[in-house]
């Protein structure tokens, strides 16, 4: 019969774990946080417009 090595097992339950908590800490951040980093919606037009001044 196979052997099931637990400490494998282990590691790959930590693992989803760890990913698990870490997507749902990040949902909770970014939801935290909208209002702090609204001023980012716009950051891409603006670089644009530093970077290409001549572009325009």
């Amino acid at each position: 019969s196979p052997h099931l090595n637990v400490f494998a097992l282990s590691l790959i339950v930590k693992t989803l774990v760890f990913s698990l908590v870490f997507v749902l800490y990040s949902a909770f951040l970014l939801f935290y946080m909208n209002r702090d980093l609204g001023f980012l919606h716009d950051a891409g037009r603006q670089i644009e417009q530093i970077g290409c001044r001549s572009c325009q």
